[in-house]
């Protein structure tokens, strides 16, 4: 029996949690926050003590009981108040033995055992929106418990009328304040927003319950007026615990079901932008000539691939980017040195201001004999070596010579008016090796590649020897070149 209300309160309380959020947020009503008030009488189906008592069992009794509640929704708290009675019984066929019966009359003497409980605790219920007029709760009590009675006695009498020893006694349990639980469901109808019947059960369980008996072992010896074997004191505590049923009456104050305010409705912010457009326009240089079919590439900041296109007719490519990204793009075509690579900083735009970007790339398209300045070949003073910062400018002449592996090509180097002029030769030549073996060293074919240095014999400027001139003057002589020749 404990086992099947266990499972019935388990049930009960998955059913709670599952509902409780229907309840609150989709059902077309619900009840308020409300009183509850009820008063219920019914059956204890007995104590049971757990073999404590020898010879004494605690059969049914009656039980009254009042209970206050008060709900917020599905869950609320409350206090219950219970008064249970239960008649002790003697288990005669254990004191006296059937062979002794006929020898030994004796008269039984028994005090129904009281409880009173008061207790306090959580209470569930499942939502109106189920059944309407119906409603299932759990009640969980803690408390304290006061278990009065249960003196109970078996003596001996004898024909005169008189009475003997006593064969088995119980003594009196006076116990007030002891730990008791209650585990209770209920069941309602309601026959209008306030008054409605109940049928439940309940199980309790009391803490630590002292009980005490003893007996004496009848034996007949010449007269059924000698008694003998004195049984040992039975002394200690245990636990008690009992079923019940029981029906009643419940009152609800301001219990009205009112409809849920709907939701507030909170306009969803629109995000915020996180990608533009950036629209490219590629054409040969010098030009207005449109490069159609050029490859682009865009790749991250860490140099992997994202988008790789062509241009339409129009020379135009459009693509969508991340501004949290930093990336970097390249243009080629072939019979075309490739642009200079394009750099996009990481949040450079801004996507809530700046939605569209455009940008001009183009693409130089070397002619037979005509030389090709290389921007940012660099080199240290008096020195032929090639720089790091120059590598990205011969890079792009690295792809070119790949592309069009059937060109050969003149690699010049110069120098402006100032030292002399065998020295500023000489220094050219070696510059002039310098570019001619990085190309070598990235695949390209030595044949391929003559190396001049024409020292300062071809100033594109007035800057001769002796002529004053700025700095940016003579900047305008140092230059590397690049002539298709074949």
């Amino acid at each position: 029996m404990k086992k099947l209300l266990l499972s019935a309160v388990l049930f009960l309380l998955g059913m709670t949690a599952s509902f409780a959020q229907v309840s609150v947020n989709t059902g077309p009503e619900y009840l308020n926050r409300h009183w509850q008030f009820s008063l219920h009488g019914g059956y204890d189906f007995g104590l049971n003590h757990g073999n404590s008592y020898r010879y004494l069992d605690f059969k049914g009794g009656p039980n009254i009981g009042i209970g206050v509640d008060h709900y917020w929704s599905w869950f609320g708290l409350g206090l219950d108040g219970d008064y249970i009675t239960n008649k002790p019984e003697i288990d005669v066929d254990g004191v006296v033995p059937n062979g002794l019966k006929h020898q030994v009359k004796f008269e039984e003497s028994v005090n129904n055992v009281e409880r009173i409980f008061l207790g306090a605790g959580p209470s569930f219920r499942l939502p109106a929106t189920i059944l309407p007029p119906f409603m299932a709760e759990l009640n969980l009590r803690a408390g304290m418990v006061s278990i009065n009675g249960g003196k109970s006695s078996l003596k001996e009498k004898f024909d005169e009328g008189s009475m003997g020893r006593t064969l088995y006694a119980a003594s009196d349990i006076d116990s007030k304040t002891r730990l008791a639980m209650k585990a209770q469901m209920r069941f309602s109808y309601f026959f209008n927003e306030w008054f409605g019947l109940s049928l439940g059960g309940y199980y309790m369980h009391c803490f630590n319950v002292p009980y005490s008996d003893y007996f004496y072992k009848p034996i007949i010896i010449n007269s059924p007026r000698k008694m003998a074997d004195l049984e040992p004191d039975n002394v200690g505590k245990t636990d008690m615990s009992s079923l019940g049923m029981f029906c009643g009456v419940v009152f609800r104050l301001n219990a009205k079901k009112v409809a849920p305010k709907p939701p507030v409705v909170v306009p969803t912010p629109k995000p915020m932008p996180t990608e533009f457009t950036l629209k490219g326009r590629v054409t040969i240089c010098g030009t207005t000539e449109p490069a159609v079919g050029a490859k682009v590439v865009i790749k991250s900041g860490r140099g992997k691939k994202m988008y790789e296109f062509t241009t339409d007719s129009r020379g135009e490519y459009s693509v969508s980017l991340r501004a949290d990204t930093r990336y970097t793009i390249n243009i080629t075509k072939k019979e075309c040195l490739p642009a200079e690579e394009f750099i996009i900083e990481k949040n450079q735009y801004n996507p809530v201001k700046t939605t569209l970007v455009t940008v001009d790339h183009c693409l130089t398209k070397p002619k037979l004999n005509e030389p090709i300045r290389l921007n940012n070949i660099h080199y240290d003073f008096d020195k032929a070596t090639i720089r790091p910062d120059a590598r990205p400018e011969l890079d792009r002449l690295v792809a070119y010579l790949l592309d069009n592996p059937n060109i050969r090509v003149e690699m010049s180097s110069h120098t402006d008016s100032r030292g002399s002029d065998s020295y500023n030769l000489r220094l050219s030549q070696q510059r002039a090796n310098s570019v001619k073996a990085y190309l070598v060293e990235h695949g390209i074919s030595s044949s391929r590649i003559v190396s001049v240095g024409y020292g300062e014999t071809r100033l594109l400027n007035r800057c001769s020897n002796g002529v004053p001139c700025s700095e940016a003057e003579h900047q305008l002589n140092r230059r590397t070149e690049m002539k298709v020749i074949e």
